[in-house]
């Protein structure tokens, strides 16, 4: 129980900070457009549904104590967290696997770019979390899926109808709880962070520091990305002899520090280990309770 609490405040974590990393590029992406967009979008995308995540298990960790307060039998409270748990996890499995993909596979573009060690260990996790991700998805959906279908079109006993609309309604607010929080994270960097004047501020230090043939290496490169005239090739190089920046406004992706951009992807590893948790304690009720009244 205790890992399951420090991997869910590791994912806290994991997605908080993926929605503040988010934020400070937000509207500066939508102007940028391409790859960077499509990035932003990724690490928005994490930081819904890994907030989604821990929301939903923290409240199974606590409705159960509620439940018993109402007088609840063990075996209703067990259909509740295991349907709750599996339905969750349908929730947030494919959003997680599909933006960490991407995350993963810029995540190494930047690591080889600049091969820092915080970039390296980011990497290193991402590839354990993507690893681990992947394998629990075709060891747990099938199985998830199957008791979800039961659970809503297959026979139900009498009385759990009204659990599975608790169910329903925990996903939805768990939900609902991970949209909010990312979102308001988000939009309180955008407002703080104005990524146009750190890259302007960014440029302006590397062209300070930038020897004659630094700087035709970067006039090269940015002739060969955006297809330049001789002419303004020409402008570009007195620019940059002049140390101006202004025209750097428009490409803002040309100067933001890649590591300053580095999502995490949260890991399903505390989900795993709700579920053994799950499956320990019910089996440990069960063996109470064969104690108690069948060897008398």
């Amino acid at each position: 129980m205790v890992l399951v609490i420090i991997m869910l405040a590791v994912n806290f974590f994991i997605s908080w900070s993926n929605a503040s990393i988010c934020g400070r590029y937000w509207s500066e992406s939508k102007r940028e457009g391409g790859g960077l967009r499509l990035y932003m979008i990724c690490g928005y995308i994490q930081s819904i549904f890994g907030f989604t995540m821990v929301y939903a298990y923290t409240l199974l960790l606590i409705a159960p104590v509620f439940m018993q307060m109402k007088g609840m039998d063990q075996d209703s409270i067990y259909y509740f967290q295991d349907l709750a748990a599996n339905l969750t996890y349908l929730v947030v499995v494919f959003p997680i696997l599909s933006s960490g993909l991407v995350i993963l596979i810029k995540g190494y573009i930047i690591t080889w770019e600049n091969r820092t060690a915080s970039n390296i260990i980011v990497s290193g996790w991402n590839t354990y979390a993507m690893a681990h991700n992947t394998i629990s998805a075709f060891r747990e959906v099938p199985s998830a899926l199957r008791k979800v279908m039961e659970a809503f079109f297959g026979k139900r006993k009498k009385g759990k109808e009204t659990l599975v609309l608790l169910v329903i309604f925990l996903v939805i607010l768990a939900l609902l709880g991970g949209y909010f929080t990312a979102s308001t994270i988000l939009k309180n960097a955008d407002k703080e962070f104005d990524a146009y004047e750190h890259a302007r501020s960014k440029a302006k230090k590397k062209l300070e520091g930038m020897t004659a043939e630094e700087a035709e290496k970067f006039i090269n490169k940015q002739k060969e990305k955006k297809n330049m005239s001789a002419a303004e090739v020409d402008g570009l190089r007195r620019k940059i002899q002049k140390r101006e920046v202004d025209w750097l406004e428009t490409r803002v992706i040309d100067f933001i520090p890649r590591e300053e951009t580095t999502y995490v992807v949260s890991s399903f590893i505390f989900i795993e280990m709700y579920f053994a948790f799950i499956e320990m304690w019910i089996e440990y009720k069960r063996y109470l309770y064969y104690n108690k009244h069948i060897n008398k």
